[in-house]
């Protein structure tokens, strides 16, 4: 019973903060979040993975919970404070695309109401 609750909390956790991610990523830029996710050991791939595989245990939910709690801190540090935009890594940006399939559309939106 308890177990049950603990996976089903854990992905409640896991999609809300996907969705959070979603925003706050659009904001960040992707060069320095380049950077924190290889300071904070995070592979892309690997994220990447663990966002479209369906975890039927427990312990498989977590670990996917906590890669990505790490991520979005990676994308809280590498917000873009200065408004300028400067975006220079495309590898990272064809990854965020992939992972948050409305990310192209949502930096589009960001750049017409600059």
């Amino acid at each position: 019973m308890v177990e049950e609750l603990l996976t089903f909390s854990s992905d409640a956790l896991f999609y809300k903060l996907k969705t959070i991610i979603g925003d706050i990523v659009i904001l960040s830029n992707t060069s320095e979040l380049s950077k924190y996710c290889e300071l904070y050991g995070i592979d892309i791939s690997n994220l990447y993975y663990n966002t479209i595989i369906a975890f039927k245990d427990l312990d498989g939910k977590l670990l996917r919970l906590k890669l990505l709690k790490k991520f979005m801190l990676c994308c809280l540090l590498s917000l873009d404070m200065t408004g300028d935009g400067n975006f220079f890594s495309s590898n990272m940006q064809n990854a965020l695309n992939k992972i948050f399939p409305d990310y192209m559309v949502r930096m589009q939106q960001k750049k017409r109401t600059q």
